[in-house]
C-alpha cells in the first residue's frame, strides 16, 4: 500500500513535479495584503482602460437582431488553430507594424494569453529531462511551466544595473541537452531591452546548434526609446526565421488580461504537432473572446499605442528622479513597465516586502521570486515594483513613502529588526 502524505491523512498525492514547482509568490503576498495595502504595485497588468470597441462588441452580441446565430457561434467548438478571421487579422497586424512582409510564410495558433502559448512552445519543442537557457531574473511562470514539465532549467545571469542577458554567458551554458533559449525582451520583471545586433547574434548561435529561440514579445509595444544604440520598436528578430517561436498576447497592450487570447507565431513545418498540444490542452479558447479580440484589432491603432506609451514613459521617468536620491544603482528600464530597485546591502527582499507592505501600505514583489539568486552580484537583493496602474499624484505618494521606507532599512542590517506600524 502506498505511504500516506505527511499531514494529510491520504495516500492520494501530487506529483513530485508539481510539488517542487515554486509557488507564485505574487499570490501569497496578495492573499495576504491585497486588501490592505493602499498601492498595490505587484500586478503586471495595464491601469489603463481597455479600447472602448470591446463594450461595443458586449453590447452588438447581447443586443443584435442576429443574437441567435451569434450566440450559436460563440458556444460550439471552434478552429484548434484559433478562429481563422482572427487568425488572419493579427498577421496582417504584424506586416503593418513590423515593416514590407517580413514574416512570408508562418503558422499562427490563437492562445489563451502569452502563457498557454509558452506552455505549447516548450511542450512542442522539448522532451522530459531537456534543459532551457533562460536569462535571470526572469518572468516566474516561465520557471513554473519548466519545472511541471520535466524540463531543466538553466539559469544565465543578466548583468545589472542595466541587467541586459550576456549572448556570451548563455551560449557558454548550452549542452548536449539544451533544447531552447527564452529570451523576453522587454523583460518582466527588469524591462530591459535587447538590441537588435544581440538579438541576431544570440539567433545565430542558436541556428549554428539547431537550438530554439522562444521570444516573448508580451510588451512588444512598451519600447520607451533607443537605449541600447540600436533597438527599434519591435521585434528584433525576423519572424519567419526557422527555429523561432514568438508569443504575443492582448493582456498588456491592450488591457484585456481577463479575456485571455494571446498568440503562437512559428514556423509553418511545426503547426500540426504545436496543435497536438492546443487540442489536448485548452483546444482554444473561448470563441467570445475570440470575437472581442477581433475587434479590438480591427479599430485599435498605433496613435493609441503611442499614447499609452507616452504616459507610462512619464510615470517612468518621475519615478526614477525622486528614487535616485536614496538608490544610486536604480536602472531606468528602456521598456515594459517595471522598475528593479536594488535594497540596501544585507536586506533579505521578502521581509523587505513585508515591511514595506505592513508599514507604507506598498505592495512590492521580491525579486527573488524571479530568479536573482543567479545573479553575479548575489549579496543584493532586488523588489519588483509595477507603475503600470499608477497615476502622476500616485507617483508622488508613492515614491515619497518608498523613500521613506528604502531609508529605514538602509539604517539597519535586516529589516526583520525594524518596528512594523500601520500606516
Amino acid at each position: 500500500m502506498a505511504g500516506r502524505s505527511p499531514g494529510t491523512g491520504t495516500a492520494y498525492v501530487a506529483s513530485h513535479r508539481v510539488k517542487a514547482t515554486s509557488p507564485a509568490i505574487i499570490d501569497e503576498l496578495l492573499q495576504e495584503y491585497g486588501g490592505r495595502v493602499e498601492y498595490n504595485l505587484g500586478a503586471g497588468s495595464a491601469g489603463f482602460d481597455a479600447p472602448q470597441s470591446v463594450a461595443a462588441t458586449f453590447v452588438s452580441a447581447s443586443c443584435s437582431s442576429e443574437r441567435k446565430g451569434k450566440l450559436e457561434s460563440f458556444c460550439g467548438y471552434g478552429d484548434v488553430a484559433g478562429d481563422a478571421d482572427l487568425r488572419s487579422h493579427f498577421t496582417q497586424k504584424l506586416v503593418e507594424q513590423y515593416g514590407a512582409d517580413p514574416f512570408g510564410d508562418l503558422g499562427v495558433i490563437v492562445t489563451a494569453g502569452a502563457n498557454n502559448a509558452f506552455v505549447t512552445a516548450i511542450l512542442g519543442c522539448t522532451d522530459v529531462g531537456d534543459e532551457v537557457v533562460v536569462p535571470s531574473p526572469f518572468y516566474f511562470s516561465h520557471e513554473m511551466v519548466l519545472q511541471t514539465h520535466g524540463v531543466q532549467m538553466v539559469r544565465s545571469p543578466r548583468l545589472p544595473p542595466a541587467m541586459l542577458p550576456s549572448v556570451d554567458d548563455m551560449v557558454a551554458r548550452f549542452s548536449p541537452r539544451t533544447r531552447a533559449v527564452v529570451l523576453t525582451s522587454p523583460c518582466n520583471p527588469t524591462g530591459a531591452v535587447l538590441c537588435k545586433s544581440e538579438c541576431q547574434r544570440l539567433l545565430r548561435a542558436c541556428r549554428e546548434r539547431a537550438i530554439w529561440l522562444i521570444f516573448d514579445a508580451a510588451y512588444e509595444h512598451f519600447v520607451y526609446e533607443n537605449g541600447t544604440g540600436d533597438t527599434s520598436d519591435g521585434l528584433p528578430l525576423p519572424c519567419a526565421s526557422d527555429g523561432v517561436m514568438y508569443l504575443f498576447t492582448m493582456s498588456k497592450s491592450y488591457a484585456l488580461a481577463g479575456i485571455r487570447v494571446g498568440f503562437l507565431v512559428h514556423p509553418p513545418h511545426m503547426t500540426d504537432q504545436l496543435l497536438k498540444v492546443q487540442d489536448a490542452n485548452i483546444t482554444h479558447p473561448t470563441r467570445f473572446s475570440q470575437h472581442i479580440a477581433l475587434h479590438v484589432l480591427r479599430s485599435s491603432t498605433s496613435s493609441w499605442h503611442a499614447q499609452h506609451r507616452s504616459y507610462l514613459k512619464q510615470i517612468r521617468d518621475r519615478l526614477v528622479e525622486l528614487l535616485r536620491p536614496v538608490v544610486p544603482t536604480l536602472n531606468c528600464p528602456h521598456g515594459a513597465f517595471y522598475l528593479f530597485i536594488p535594497l540596501p546591502p544585507g536586506t533579505l527582499d521578502a521581509e523587505a516586502a513585508h515591511f514595506l507592505a505592513r508599514t507604507y501600505g506598498l505592495l512590492l514583489i521580491p525579486g527573488s521570486a524571479f530568479g536573482t539568486l543567479a545573479l553575479t552580484n548575489g549579496d543584493t537583493q532586488y523588489l519588483r515594483l509595477s507603475f503600470a496602474k499608477l497615476t502622476l499624484t500616485d507617483t508622488e505618494t508613492v515614491a515619497a513613502r518608498l523613500r521613506a521606507g528604502l531609508s529605514a532599512l538602509s539604517q539597519r542590517p535586516s529589516p526583520r529588526k525594524l518596528d512594523v506600524k500601520t500606516v
